[in-house]
Parts: C-alpha cells; sequence; structure tokens
C-alpha cells in the first residue's frame, strides 16, 4: 500500500505476482471432498530451476507419500495428501492431490485413480522441457505404516500376518502379539503379491497393480515408527515400568539421565532442549 500510495503501480496483493488460481476445483469423491492438482507442470517447474539436473539427468525419480493428517482432537475430519518429491533434486515437495473428509478417502482406487492415470500417460509419453524429453518413473513410496497397508491393501500393522517383507507369521505370546522366527523366514516378492498369493496377508489387489508397481520393493519401511516409537520405545517401558527382575532402579536410571545430560552441550540444539531424566 505504501508503494501504490507513492505512485507506484504495483499489485494490491501477492497471490498476483505468484498467480495463485482464484479458485481451485473441488469435487465430492470417495466421501468427501477431493482437489487433484496434477504432477506434469509441477515437475516440469522443478527442473527448470536446477540446471544442473536438467543437463545431466534424463529420467525423472518420483518419491510418493501418502498420510492422514488430524485436523481437530475433537472431529473425525482429516486432510489426505498425496505429495511427491524428485530423487536426487534439492526442491521442497509439491502437492498432487487433496482429500478432505471422514477418515480415509474410500475406497483407495478411486483416490488414487488420477495419479495412477497421469503416471501411465507419463511413462508413454515423458515430459518435454526446452526440447528434451525426461523419462518419468516413481521410485519408491515413503509412507508410515497405517498409510502403506491403505495403499497395499495389506492388514494392519498389528496382525498376525502384518510383516510387509517376509512371511513370518505373529503370535499370542503371556497375552502379547509378538513375532517368533523359527528357522529361515520367507521373503515375500512383488510376483507373488500381484498373483495374490499371501490371502492372508493381502485383503484384496491394490489399484498399483495397474501401473505394474511394485507392492513389496517399492515401499520403504519408515525408521520413525519401527525403531524410535517401536523397538526404542518397547525397551524404555520394560526398563522403567516392567516388573523388577528386569526393571532398573532409581539410582540406575538417575545415572544414565547424569550420563545423558553430559553429552547436552554436544547434541544439536533440538534434542538438547529441556532434559528430562529417562
Amino acid at each position: 500500500m505504501i508503494l501504490r500510495s507513492e505512485g507506484h503501480r504495483v499489485p494490491k496483493d501477492g497471490r498476483t505476482l505468484l498467480k495463485t488460481p482464484r479458485s481451485v476445483p473441488v469435487m465430492d469423491k470417495c466421501g468427501g471432498q477431493y482437489a487433484y492438482f496434477g504432477t506434469e507442470s509441477w515437475i516440469v517447474a522443478a527442473i527448470a530451476k536446477i540446471s544442473e539436473f536438467y543437463c545431466t539427468n534424463n529420467t525423472v525419480k518420483l518419491i510418493v507419500n501418502v498420510d492422514g493428517v488430524p485436523i481437530h482432537k475433537s472431529s473425525s475430519k482429516e486432510f489426505w495428501p498425496i505429495q511427491c518429491s524428485i530423487f536426487r533434486l534439492q526442491h521442497p515437495p509439491f502437492l498432487v492431490a487433496l482429500y478432505y473428509g471422514k477418515g480415509k478417502p474410500k475406497p483407495v482406487g478411486a483416490f488414487l485413480s488420477d495419479l495412477l492415470e497421469e503416471y501411465k500417460h507419463l511413462v508413454e509419453n515423458g515430459i518435454t522441457s526446452d526440447g528434451k524429453v525426461f523419462h518419468v518413473t516413481i521410485k519408491a513410496f515413503v509412507c508410515d505404516a497405517p498409510a502403506r497397508a491403505y495403499l497395499k491393501c495389506i492388514t494392519g500393522h498389528t496382525a498376525f500376518a502384518a510383516c510387509e517383507r517376509c512371511e513370518i507369521q505373529e503370535r499370542k505370546k503371556e497375552g502379547r502379539t509378538v513375532l517368533l522366527a523359527e528357522g529361515l523366514c520367507i521373503a515375500r516378492t512383488d510376483e507373488k503379491f500381484a498373483n495374490f498369493y499371501y490371502d492372508d496377508h493381502q485383503q484384496e489387489l491394490s489399484p498399483l497393480l495397474e501401473c505394474q508397481l511394485p507392492r513389496v520393493t517399492s515401499f520403504s519401511l519408515d525408521y520413525m515408527h519401527l525403531v524410535c516409537l517401536g523397538v526404542t520405545r518397547r525397551m524404555l517401558f520394560y526398563l522403567t515400568q516392567s516388573p523388577k527382575l528386569c526393571r532398573l532402579s532409581q539410582g540406575q536410571i538417575k545415572a544414565i539421565s547424569d550420563h545423558l545430560l553430559s553429552f547436552a552441550g554436544k547434541m544439536p540444539s533440538e534434542f538438547a532442549r529441556q532434559p528430562r531424566s529417562v
């Protein structure tokens, strides 16, 4: 407003410079509201900004993320965005599609239909940028355990045949569901997954089969849930709240806490804030 009051012809709003759309086409889909933004325009804009990537690569490898984002604690309404990033390209992830509704968008095939349809088109035709044609492929899906089960149409991570990498069967022991590895475990394969071989693990055929996307090898397992919130959390629980046979004493807990606090000055700032005892 100051520049305009001085006689300069500039936009009143930054959205004019950013060319923000005045409206976003939203449709009713999967029991909620859904908007699809596409991938091709984002990819073209991203590779055009990075000249080194443009000159040294012929293939664009996409990393896909799907996850649920609760809006309020008191409501079951949530967002389910589909986001993509380009492998080995220093560029922020971009939003491909967004769903808003109660719980997960169902069915999953309808939720992914636009993405898979455009992906098939890009695989067949590639992306042309300044006369250069780039091949497009999806390298991996990076999701947490519930989202992986949703996309792959498999049982949840607490089921008896939940392991995504091998055919090990979970069992009940002392009131808990545990994995007992007795001998060599058989690894799951993409070929058997496509043929619905794992009837105790698969609930239905995943829509990813339409684009021949691997349902085993293309899904990475997330470190945060498996280790930090899984094994490590369970170990800390048993060391502090389990029976006396394996529970640490208050003296031992204090010694561990003091030892950890001695490294506070050497740790990154996000780990050194508000140190607490074990």
